[in-house]
C-alpha cells in the first residue's frame, strides 16, 4: 500500500478561481479589476441562472465604483435569473410569446430535456401533486409548483408578480393565442366565501393582461380557492373560473396518472404523449372543463 500512487486530477472550477481572484482584487481596493474578472466569468457561462447570479456579484462590485451602471447590470442579470436582487428602477415585463409548437411537442421536448427516464418523471410529478394542496404559509411552494407544472404539461409558464413585480401569481401560455391568468389562494383554509381583496386581485390581473397583451390574445382568468362563492360586496369578472378543493384533487390525480402513462409509453414520443394528455384531460380544453363558475353570496 505504501507504493500506491494516485492520479492527480485538477478539478478546480474556473469560475470559482475567478471569483476568488475578484475577491482578492476587491480586498486590495482594485475594484475595476475585480469587476473585469467577474464579467469574464459571467460571459463564459451558458446556464442562465448561474450567469444571472454572477452578474449580481458583478453588480455588487460595480456599485462601489458606479452605482448607475449597477442598475443596468442588474436589469440584464434578472433576465437570466428572476430570483436575484431587483434593480431600484424595477424591470420591464417580458411577454410570453405565442408558441410555434403544439402542446404535445413542447411536452415531449421538456420531458426529454429534463428527465433521463420514466422513473424520474413519475417522481417529479408525484412531488408536484404533493405540493398542490390547500394549506397556510405555503404560497411560494404552491405558486412555483403551478409554474413548473405548466412547463411539464407542454405550456409556457412564468410568475409575473414574483419575477417582474406585477401581474398574476402565475401565467400559462396554452396555445391558440390563449393564456391562463392564475391567482393562487391555496392559503385559504376557512369556510368563508372568497373575499373582496382576492376578487379585486384577479380582476386587476385581468386588466394587467389586457394592457400587456392587448385584444389579440384571449385571457382565461383562474382562481385556485377552496370556495366557489364570493362575498356579496365583491365582484368578479364573468370570465373567471374557480379550481376548488374537489377540482384541485382531480388535477393532482390526473397529473400522477398522466406521468405514469407517459413513462410507460414510447419515451419522448410526442404522438404518444399527446394521446395521454388528451386522455388525462390535461390539455387547454380539458383544464378549462375543471373550472367552476363562481357565485355571489346572497344577503
Amino acid at each position: 500500500m505504501a507504493n500506491l500512487k494516485y492520479e492527480l486530477i485538477n478539478s478546480v472550477n474556473p469560475v470559482a478561481v475567478k471569483q476568488r481572484q475578484a475577491f482578492e482584487y476587491a480586498r486590495a481596493n482594485n475594484l475595476n479589476e475585480a469587476a473585469r474578472l467577474l464579467n469574464e466569468a459571467a460571459h463564459g457561462i451558458t446556464e442562465p441562472k448561474m450567469r444571472g447570479w454572477l452578474k449580481q456579484q458583478l453588480a455588487e462590485y460595480t456599485h462601489l465604483v458606479s452605482p448607475p451602471e449597477t442598475q443596468l447590470i442588474l436589469k440584464a442579470a434578472i433576465n437570466d435569473n428572476p430570483r436575484i436582487i431587483r434593480p431600484v428602477g424595477g424591470i420591464d415585463y417580458q411577454r410570453i410569446n405565442p408558441s410555434n409548437k403544439s402542446q404535445f411537442v413542447q411536452c415531449a421536448d421538456y420531458i426529454k430535456s429534463n428527465f433521463e427516464n420514466g422513473n424520474e418523471l413519475v417522481l417529479e410529478a408525484n412531488s408536484y401533486a404533493s405540493q398542490l394542496i390547500f394549506q397556510p404559509d405555503a404560497a411560494e411552494n404552491f405558486e412555483e409548483t403551478v409554474r413548473e407544472l405548466g412547463w411539464l404539461l407542454g405550456f409556457k409558464a412564468q410568475r409575473p408578480e414574483k419575477e417582474f413585480g406585477q401581474g398574476p401569481d402565475v401565467l400559462w401560455e396554452v396555445g391558440d393565442k390563449t393564456y391562463f391568468v392564475i391567482e393562487c389562494k391555496n392559503g385559504a383554509t376557512s369556510e368563508n366565501p372568497i373575499n373582496k381583496h382576492d376578487c379585486n386581485q384577479l380582476n386587476g390581473s385581468i386588466v394587467w393582461f389586457s394592457g400587456k397583451y392587448g385584444g389579440e390574445f384571449k385571457c382565461v382568468p383562474v382562481m385556485i380557492h377552496r370556495k366557489t362563492d364570493y362575498e356579496h360586496a365583491a365582484s368578479l369578472d364573468e370570465k373567471v373560473g374557480i379550481i376548488d378543493e374537489e377540482k384541485l384533487d382531480a388535477l393532482r390525480n390526473a397529473v400522477r396518472k398522466c406521468a405514469s402513462a407517459i413513462a410507460a409509453a414510447r419515451w419522448g414520443d410526442s404522438t404518444a404523449i399527446g394521446a395521454v394528455l388528451n386522455e388525462s384531460g390535461l390539455t387547454k380544453e380539458g383544464i378549462q372543463k375543471l373550472l367552476v363558475k363562481p357565485r355571489r353570496v346572497r344577503r
